[in-house]
């Protein structure tokens, strides 16, 4: 079978195995034991959980709401906390690939620079993490991706449809990551420039100039809910920002280096680090009349550049770096892929030619090698304490409702809650205390009290793993323990030894909470 690069049909089979070929790279890396890339993969998920119990609106907070909406809304129907987030961040990431195509075939009208995008989106470690964790910025990824494709086509076509799904797109992204508010500016402005253009010029009616001021403000639902809810709740309309600068400022420090953000490129795509400038001057220099082009470039380059200022150099974890700038990496992939084909149609050279064909093949090779050279958070580690507790109760039904006691680990505790696919039955040894993490546990300020909560709660297990703590439980408690997971010790609780325990334990009300808090 002959395969022509620019007919249609060939084009979508290359498409499809381009993307059977990711999903088996991302069963392979969870295979490899890739878990997350930051503790907020499991936080989201608990939020989202947390919400699915009680469904409501909400505008305040330090997380913008669209991401619990729909993971909750799912977790309703199949209460599965590890992989139904997952499955769905892994379906945003395959659609993510086939938009690619759309924007960069349609952008330049040539699909081969398409399938060319499609397949350096496709090979970024950045895009094949996110697509495996459960984080927000997959799904924003792939909704302003969904826009800039839409815009593109309204310029060249300007038909509403594409105006309004642009819009839309927009609209839940902003509900997703701030990183997509600076796209939406460029929209907004974008649209309401040329909507005042048109009327200066009189060649704009009322009609169209209403729908355009109307797909101007659409994305901006969630960020006026936001700053207005904020603004009700605090007093201060940019109270979420503050708050998430203020625990980056406590916990990260103060200081700055900007040599991150290349540092964070070279990672994720040491190619395009090298050849992205090149290859957006050769979409300006290859098309000067093109408005559409125009714009793909200011949306490429202006939020990046906003952005950085706006993140001022904080030193974050690895992982932030990588959520932060993936996606501007991704919108300067179809600027890439015009520069091959550029590049294989001015150079007449077959040494040359055949050079850039193997430039593919080193591009495919190097960058899933560095998918595999992953760094798990710390966090991931609770991950595998949760599955066991899940396992527990599977071999033994009857402390199915019976909760546990775990040794409260930050950020291990989220990870620990999503493998048990629990936040109802584990209950934590001391206060939660994000903001110092200085509580002590109660076996240490109080055993004969934590004992009473054993009672209280009809416990099953103890979890821990600091040697101090377990020296309390063992010669204390007289427990022992029946296995080790990731330094976790689990020490079992007979319901007998708690139907038989002393009664005064019960005089006191134990301090223990629940992980949702009640």
């Amino acid at each position: 079978m002959h395969l022509d690069l620019k007919d249609k049909k060939s084009g979508l089979l290359i498409i499809v195995l381009l993307l059977l070929f990711r999903i088996f790279i991302q069963l392979s890396l969870y295979q490899a034991g890739f878990i997350s890339l930051t503790a907020d993969e499991f936080g989201r998920t608990v939020m989202a959980a947390r919400w699915s119990e009680h469904p409501h609106v909400y505008w305040v907070g330090v997380f913008l709401p669209l991401h619990s909406y729909v993971i909750g809304t799912a977790l309703l129907l199949i209460w599965e906390l590890l992989w139904v987030p997952r499955l769905i961040t892994i379906l945003t990431g395959v659609v993510s690939i086939v938009i690619m195509y759309l924007i960069a075939s349609s952008l330049f009208e040539n699909r081969v620079v398409g399938l060319l995008s499609a397949f350096f989106l496709s090979v970024n470690p950045a895009h094949i993490w996110l697509t495996g964790t459960p984080l927000t910025e997959m799904p924003n990824a792939m909704f302003v991706l969904t826009a800039v494709w839409a815009f593109v086509m309204y310029l060249k076509k300007y038909k509403q449809g594409y105006l309004f799904t642009a819009a839309c797109a927009l609209a839940l992204a902003n509900g997703l990551r701030f990183e997509s508010w600076i796209i939406s500016v460029l929209f907004s402005l974008a649209i309401l420039g040329e909507c005042f253009m048109g009327f200066a010029r009189r060649k704009i009616q009322i009609p169209k100039a209403l729908n355009a001021v109307i797909a101007a403000f659409l994305p901006w639902i969630f960020p006026f809910g936001s700053l207005i809810g904020n603004y009700i709740e605090t007093q201060n309309l940019f109270s979420s920002s503050q708050a998430i600068q203020a625990y980056k400022f406590q916990w990260y420090g103060h200081d700055v280096s900007y040599s991150k953000y290349i540092e964070t490129f070279l990672k994720i795509d040491p190619y395009l680090t090298f050849l992205g400038i090149i290859a957006i001057a050769a979409c300006l220099l290859f098309n000067k009349k093109s408005k559409t082009v125009q714009w793909y470039v200011a949306v490429a380059t202006i939020p990046l550049a906003g952005f950085i200022l706006l993140h001022h150099g904080q030193v974050e974890p690895p992982g932030n770096y990588i959520r932060y700038f993936a996606l501007f990496a991704f919108l300067f992939y179809p600027s890439l892929g015009y520069l091959w084909v550029i590049s294989t149609q001015t150079i007449h050279s077959k040494m040359v030619k055949f050079g850039l064909f193997l430039f593919l093949g080193l591009v495919a090779f190097s960058q899933i090698s560095a998918a595999f050279r992953f760094t798990n958070d710390p966090s991931a580690e609770g991950l595998a304490v949760g599955l066991a507790i899940r396992e527990q109760r599977t071999i033994d039904p009857e402390i199915s409702d019976r909760p546990v006691i775990i040794e409260l680990s930050y950020w291990q505790y989220l990870a620990i809650e999503v493998g048990a696919n629990d936040i109802e039955g584990v209950v934590y040894d001391r206060e939660i205390d994000t903001e110092s993490r200085k509580s002590q546990s109660l076996l240490l300020t109080d055993d004969r009290l934590f004992q009473s909560c054993l009672k209280s709660y009809n416990v099953s297990y103890i979890i821990i793993r600091e040697r101090n703590l377990r020296d309390v439980v063992e010669n204390k408690l007289q427990l022992r323990s029946i296995k080790e997971v990731n330094g976790y010790a689990f020490y079992p609780i007979r319901a007998d030894s708690l139907t038989d325990a002393p009664a005064d334990w019960a005089e006191r009300e134990c301090p223990l909470s629940y992980s949702s808090g009640h």
